[in-house]
């Protein structure tokens, strides 16, 4: 089990799931299969829980290690983001849809 797994079970037993768990990739550098596979088995168990999941600040070349190792295809580009305050902006804006409430602001 990973450290985000434990995190997301914790939380479901106090009540407190979050409706997305953002990733800040800004020291990640390199991503192997190992990894590759990590990232899609964390999308693939928060869904479970109902989750979401962003990635925030990817460099390029990690970015392309994702795509080539399919972790793109599997998560969906549009759950990539430049910066953690976008990445919790639209996830703010998400949620606030999904509950019917209207959301403002350009999120910068």
């Amino acid at each position: 089990m990973s450290e985000c797994e434990g995190i997301l079970i914790e939380a479901a037993a106090h009540g407190v799931l979050p409706g997305t768990l953002v990733i800040d990739f800004e020291e990640v550098f390199l991503v192997d299969d190992t990894g590759a596979v990590a990232i899609t088995s964390l999308f693939e168990y928060a869904r479970r829980y109902g989750v979401d999941l962003a990635l925030a600040r990817v460099h390029s070349g990690t970015h392309e290690l994702l795509k080539l190792s399919g972790v793109v295809d599997d998560i969906g580009e549009h759950r990539i983001y430049d910066t953690v305050r976008h990445a919790v902006a639209a996830a703010t804006t998400f949620t606030a849809s999904d509950a019917g409430t209207a959301t403002t602001g350009s999120g910068d």
